[in-house]
């Protein structure tokens, strides 16, 4: 039997792992707004999102938005703690940064990042990014349900 992305809706459960607290409001409005089934969660440092993580185990996110400047345990500790732990590793992992560093970029796609994209400077690229994870991610993707 096939299934088309598109028929199959579902809540998605989203885990946005952001220190910006102005950035967490707008991604999730931004995104709520263009996907209604959608559930955001935000944790604003490494060490709540891993915290969180192994205490909803139950509640696993669908996919996992990382930023990588961020407090107590950085972005990357985090994506290589997910793809090193058997229970988060089909977890698809979107890298939202400022970072452009080659390093950063390398490091990520090495420790199974699935996209690193360029955090929008304005409230139009935020519209842009939000609209394309929405189409890409919740509309075409047929994602694991984890729960």
């Amino acid at each position: 039997m096939n299934i088309d992305a598109k028929d199959y809706e579902r809540t998605f459960n989203v885990l946005h792992i952001e220190d910006n607290e102005a950035d967490c409001l707008i991604f999730k409005e931004l995104l709520s707004e263009k996907n209604q089934n959608t559930s955001i969660t935000n944790c604003f440092d490494g060490e709540e999102a891993i915290n969180y993580l192994q205490n909803n185990a139950n509640q696993k996110p669908d996919i996992i938005i990382l930023d990588l400047n961020i407090p107590k345990i950085t972005g990357i500790e985090v994506l290589t703690w997910l793809k090193h732990n058997k229970q988060m590793l089909h977890i698809p992992v979107i890298i939202l940064t400022t970072s452009i560093l080659e390093n950063d970029i390398v490091n990520c796609y090495k420790n199974y990042a699935n996209c690193y994209l360029r955090k929008p400077k304005n409230l139009n690229e935020y519209i842009s990014i939000a609209d394309r994870i929405n189409k890409f991610w919740l509309e075409t993707v047929v994602l694991i349900n984890s729960n």
